[in-house]
């Protein structure tokens, strides 16, 4: 399925178009809510204005048969220049929601199939490719769905690219990665006395390294 316009940051609202290809295939299906669409999901009929943040999710189906891969694309309306990159993970719902309270999950049979695309400062996108996600942590697993919580993406072959190939961390020559840890900052958090310290271990960091280390 192919988009029109690119997914990316847009300063006002956009009418987003679908295509699909081969020939024979009798339409789009697509959701909003993270959901591989179904034979019973929206059918694309014609150009949709998106005026709020949107991710899509769409697939060509032939009658009652998905013919086409899964494309996940998404759309951020607002100002067009970003102060830092984005992240835009699409998943299934209940995959999302395994992931995030099963706070005793490991291993690689807790992981679930998910999706990636980053977009960079200029609002347009850099990478995309499928990965697998897994909660990760100590303490910081507990929590309902309302915790923020730290991630595990893994790249495999199986969800997209063996690798994500991308600058990702801006300051250091590598750029490519089998795995990255998507951190919440649960010990850096606000604590009892009203402080945070989500600085401090960069701090740390930092010293360490001028100081020759």
């Amino acid at each position: 399925v192919v988009f029109s316009p690119d997914p990316g940051k847009y300063a006002a609202p956009v009418d987003v178009e679908m295509a699909v290809e081969p020939a024979g295939v009798s339409g789009i299906r697509y959701t909003l809510d993270g959901s591989v669409p179904t034979p019973e999901s929206a059918r694309y009929e014609g150009p949709l204005r998106i005026g709020g943040n949107t991710v899509f999710r769409a697939a060509g189906f032939i009658g009652g048969e998905r013919s086409t891969a899964v494309a996940s694309r998404s759309y951020f309306i607002g100002s067009s220049s970003l102060a830092l990159p984005i992240f835009s993970i699409s998943m299934d719902p209940a995959d999302y929601l395994k992931v995030h309270t099963d706070s005793w999950a490991s291993g690689r049979g807790s992981e679930r199939p998910a999706f990636l695309e980053i977009f960079e400062t200029d609002g347009f996108l850099g990478r995309a490719t499928g990965f697998g996600l897994r909660i990760h942590g100590g303490a910081g697993r507990d929590g309902g769905i309302d915790t923020k919580k730290s991630y595990k993406a893994y790249f495999r072959r199986s969800y997209g690219e063996g690798r994500l190939r991308h600058p990702v961390i801006a300051d250091t020559p590598e750029t490519e990665f089998d795995k990255l840890v998507l951190r919440a900052g649960f010990n850096d958090a606000f604590r009892t006395n009203g402080a945070a310290a989500y600085l401090r271990d960069q701090v740390i960091r930092d010293l360490h390294r001028d100081m020759g280390a």
